[in-house]
């Protein structure tokens, strides 16, 4: 949830304000003003984080997000690693990092939907389309409770998410 706040809040700032890779213009004061343990012509530009174009630079500090697989197999292959990592990191204590493979495991589900839903039967749709809610449902509780350093809730909320990626395998595997 809190991620979440900054994520929203950040979007408005840098909405609101452009941001650009390039540095503002220095008046020939700040130029020449010595630096603390420093020689004044030797200073090192500060850096700015390129919204627009963000990749993963020395001097960008917002990552591409990875680039999904395609096919099944992988997207499968992706999810079940996804969920492994929750899982050790619930047994190891980093309540709040499991955010990540959680929120990238609903990513890699919705990519199954959206990409693959048409090669199911009817049936096996609406059972995918409902495990996939599921998952959604539960990756970002994982978020909110993780954040909360909820480790009870993370567990419930984690047989929730396994049950629904076991559902969706099921489905992609008997096709």
């Amino acid at each position: 949830m809190i991620r979440t706040s900054i994520a929203v809040a950040f979007l408005i700032v840098s909405a609101t304000f452009s941001l650009s890779a390039a540095p503002p213009a220095r008046s020939p004061a700040q130029k020449s003003a010595p630096q603390p343990g420093g020689s004044a012509t030797a200073t090192a530009a500060p850096q700015y984080l390129n919204v627009k174009g963000a990749g993963a630079t020395a001097g960008n500090a917002v990552a591409q997000e990875e680039q999904l697989p395609t096919t099944v197999l992988e997207l499968l292959t992706e999810l079940a690693a996804r969920m492994q990592s929750v899982e050790k990191m619930l047994e190891d204590g980093d309540l709040g990092a499991a955010w990540y493979p959680a929120i990238r495991a609903k990513d890699i589900a919705l990519s199954l939907e959206e990409n693959h839903l048409g090669d199911l039967s009817p049936a096996q749709r609406a059972k995918t389309q409902s495990a996939v809610k599921r998952l959604t449902l539960a990756a970002w509780q994982i978020d909110a409770a993780g954040d909360l350093g909820d480790k009870k809730r993370l567990l419930v909320l984690y047989q929730d998410f396994s049950k629904a990626i076991a559902e969706i395998q099921s489905v992609y595997e008997t096709q």
